[in-house]
């Protein structure tokens, strides 16, 4: 299990950030509270990571990027998915698209963890 600061120390960000992003995304719960601290399985501490990673470079909003990074790191681990905006909704894909995209190789972004 993985504590909002584990977040923080892998987003290269604050706990208050971290926490910013998930009151920011009212509609998306993840993680479990225990005494009273958050807590998250691997699959949303990476999840968050990927948040983070997207934010960090101006892709979306909390409530935009948070469900496509469930989904992105819901999926197998060791591949590289590309972020991009399709008709201007936020979107990925396991193939590098025809139109502006970042790389996001989830190896890379697990071993912050």
């Amino acid at each position: 299990m993985f504590k909002t600061s584990d977040i923080a120390a892998a987003c290269g960000v604050d706990r208050a950030t971290v926490r910013s992003w998930l009151s920011r995304s009212p509609g998306f719960q993840v993680g479990t509270l225990e005494n009273g601290a958050r807590q998250f399985d691997r699959v949303e501490a990476l999840a968050l990571v990927i948040t983070g990673e997207t934010l960090s470079r101006q892709l979306g909003t909390p409530s935009e990027v948070l469900p496509i990074a469930a989904l992105i790191a819901g999926g197998s681990p060791g591949r590289t998915v590309w972020l991009y905006r399709k008709d201007g909704k936020l979107t990925f894909s396991e193939w590098q698209p025809d139109v502006p995209a970042v790389a996001m190789p989830l190896s890379a972004l697990d071993a912050r963890l």
